[in-house]
């Protein structure tokens, strides 16, 4: 057996990789539209077993023709889609990926929305044909993974006292993340060849009259250093730092002054 494809991202990274003879058997056999209709990818698999040798100058252009199908399927599908992080089956090309369970955060959230939008009034940008309107590849990890982060370093009375920012943030730089979220960022970085901006995205962030607007940590990570672990440490570091700022003096004032309660404020990260 030279490959297994478990979806379709699978399908189109071995459609790279199988031997030219293995492609053409499995096409003129109809192998692939099979295993499509077996998805429900209805559509596709119709498209693909229409399909046929003559109809390309090689078989090369006939492979390069099919995988470039099946990524515009994959992308049109996850427009306006907030997808699950799952390290076994992550697809680089997802626009908009989540760890955990909780809240995204007011900007988090506003980001969503906006790449919704975007998708539902596609038809909208068509009188702007130079002009690309478009959120950047999100990761998010939820309220849920700063929960975790809390709980696992025992820091939850810092949020009644009255520290400097200096000491804070040692306590945070401190800390240790859960070997979970640490797995699910290593496979994200080993995908990832960009510079990264590193942005807080608070339950509390961007509410109505309450704007929390520049009281929370920003960090850019360069993201191009050869060794892989310390793009993790610089990572993890700049994610420790926004978390961090949660406690600072500045916005827990803020949020005494507006009528919050400090201990509702909980944060989470937006890394694009």
């Amino acid at each position: 057996m030279l490959g297994q494809a478990n979806d379709i991202y699978d399908l189109e990274i071995k459609l790279g990789e199988i031997p030219l003879e293995s492609f053409l058997y499995h096409s003129r056999n109809n192998d692939f539209s099979r295993w499509l209709y077996s998805l429900a990818e209805v559509e596709l698999a119709a498209n693909v077993r229409a399909l046929r040798d003559e109809d390309f100058d090689s078989p090369e252009l006939h492979r390069q023709h099919l995988i470039k199908m099946i990524k515009t399927q994959r992308m049109v599908r996850q427009k306006g889609v907030i997808v699950n992080f799952d390290k076994d089956r992550f697809d680089p090309d997802t626009e908009f990926l989540k760890i955990g369970n909780g809240s995204l955060g007011g900007k988090a959230r506003g980001l969503a929305f906006f790449s919704a939008m975007l998708h539902r009034n596609s038809d909208l940008l068509k009188q702007f044909a130079n002009v690309e309107i478009s959120v950047p590849q999100t990761f998010v990890l939820t309220t849920e993974s700063f929960d975790s982060f809390i709980e696992h370093n025992s820091l939850e009375e810092l949020v009644k006292e009255d520290l400097p920012d200096e000491v804070i943030s040692d306590h945070f730089s401190r800390s240790e993340f859960p070997e979970a979220i640490v797995s699910e960022l290593t496979v994200f970085l080993k995908n990832i060849d960009y510079p990264l901006a590193v942005r807080s995205s608070s339950l509390l962030e961007d509410a109505q009259f309450k704007s929390y607007a520049g009281l929370y940590h920003t960090c850019i990570v360069a993201n191009d250093h050869p060794d892989n672990e310390c793009r993790l440490s610089q990572l993890l570091y700049a994610i420790k730092t926004v978390y961090a700022s949660t406690y600072y003096r500045a916005p827990k004032s803020f949020t005494q002054r507006v009528g919050n309660k400090t201990e509702n404020e909980k944060m989470a990260v937006i890394i694009l």
